[in-house]
Parts: structure tokens; C-alpha cells; sequence
């Protein structure tokens, strides 16, 4: 994560259709993001990590889906 402003970590629940929201590297984040649920089927770069089992690459996040 070279030039990475924020990090965050969630998990995927058991049946491994909801990621959760654990923590943020930002503390002023940390609070909204816990507990933040992304489905697996949804688009989104973390879903598509799991989905795929490897890491995505993201050039500009603010213009990806």
C-alpha cells in the first residue's frame, strides 16, 4: 500500500455473503466504519477482492466502482 491515505479492515462473515467493517487506520473514520456491511454481491472493489481471492489494484478509487 505505497501512498495509501487510509487503510481498512473487515471481515467476512460466516456463510461468506457480508463483509463487516472492523477498523479504520483513520481515527476519524474508525467509528463509522465499524460495523459498515458491504454485500459480496454488490459492486464494490472489496467484494470483488473477495469474489476473485486476490488483491485489486486500484489507480483511483474515487473513479471506480
Amino acid at each position: 500500500m505505497l501512498g495509501a491515505s487510509n487503510a481498512y479492515i473487515m471481515l467476512l462473515e460466516e456463510g461468506g455473503t457480508i463483509l463487516e467493517g472492523v477498523t479504520s487506520s483513520n481515527a476519524a473514520n474508525r467509528a463509522r466504519f465499524r460495523g459498515e456491511r458491504i454485500r459480496v454481491d454488490e459492486a464494490s472493489i472489496a467484494a470483488r477482492a473477495v469474489k476473485t481471492k486476490r488483491p485489486v489494484i486500484v489507480e483511483d478509487a474515487l473513479a471506480s466502482s
